[in-house]
């Protein structure tokens, strides 16, 4: 990864929805790791990133006027370059009460949030996380304050140091197959996240540790099309098996942008490293290492404008 010169985008590229951002700060997704890490062909410029906080420079969008500070997704992933072309339906209106780094964390907690909408109720639910990296911490800290009566999270890193302050009351330094096949077999959960996502193993132990009635929530982004799951099981406990990408976009946003301001000790929690642009391939490598010091990486883009 290094810093390139590529045409800059104009807005007389734009179609209408579509606003000219100027990028100010990206937060790192453990869905962008494999492809950092795949190598492959040449990736596009500013590839991969897509958790964004920019500025609106041009617009063809009512909802956003020029000179308005907004996060949300980049639409085409490509948020580390320093303009790009993106949808206004997956961008709000960034709360001045919050930094640019710590605005970045609205993205991936809306994501959080849209997912435990789909879940029938999490209040008075026994709630088991596979995965506490920085998604897994964020879905750790909605569901407790959704009212979940005991919230349990697996992750092979050792995060007891950090998770109760997400709300989680056991933390399971173990991988979910050893959890699924031990204690995960006598204290099934009532809401199971599988926060991994890249491999279906997580999502077959999250439906083993799933109580009778139960509901499985697939959040870890799959790397393959299709996946062999553990059908019979599923069908003989009755689960429910829910799993998607974020849409509509700005009610999930504007949710976590509330619901952020109502917390804002959340970020200084999450948020572990700021880096800048001259670093990133740095930023990068730290958030793909295991490691329990390191939560969100944040990676700090004004620097271009220098």
């Amino acid at each position: 990864m290094s810093l390139t010169r590529t045409p800059t985008p104009r807005a007389s590229e734009l179609r209408d929805g579509e606003v000219l951002l100027e990028i100010v700060a990206v937060g790192i997704c453990g869905s962008d790791i494999p492809k950092f890490l795949g190598g492959g062909s040449l990736p596009p410029p500013g590839w991969p990133a897509h958790e964004i906080v920019g500025t609106v420079i041009a617009g063809r969008s009512v909802a956003l006027a020029t000179g308005t500070r907004v996060v949300g997704l980049a639409s085409s992933h490509n948020g580390l370059a320093q303009r790009v072309i993106s949808s206004a339906e997956a961008l709000i209106e960034a709360p001045g009460q919050l930094t640019d780094e710590e605005a970045v964390v609205i993205q991936p907690l809306a994501t959080a949030h849209a997912a435990l909408s789909r879940v029938r109720t999490l209040r008075g639910a026994d709630v088991t996380i596979i995965g506490l990296g920085p998604l897994g911490l964020l879905l750790a800290h909605l569901a407790s304050h959704s009212g979940a009566a005991t919230l349990t999270g697996i992750d092979r890193i050792d995060r007891r140091a950090i998770a109760g302050a997400f709300g989680v009351d056991e933390t399971v330094w173990s991988g979910s197959r050893a959890w699924a096949a031990g204690p995960g077999a006598t204290r099934p959960a009532d809401v199971v996240i599988e926060a991994v996502g890249h491999q279906m193993g997580t999502l077959n132990d999250a439906i083993a540790i799933a109580a009778p009635d139960g509901h499985v929530v697939g959040f870890g982004v799959p790397d393959d099309s299709h996946y062999a799951i553990d059908y019979l099981t599923l069908f003989r406990k009755r689960l429910t098996l829910t799993a998607g990408t974020t849409y509509p976009w700005q009610p999930h946003l504007n949710a976590a942008r509330a619901y952020l301001l109502r917390h804002p000790a959340l970020t200084r929690e999450l948020i572990t490293h700021v880096i800048p642009a001259c670093a990133a391939s740095r930023g990068y490598e730290l958030a793909a290492k295991p490691d329990p010091s390191v939560r969100k990486v944040v990676i700090n883009l004004t620097s271009f404008a220098s």
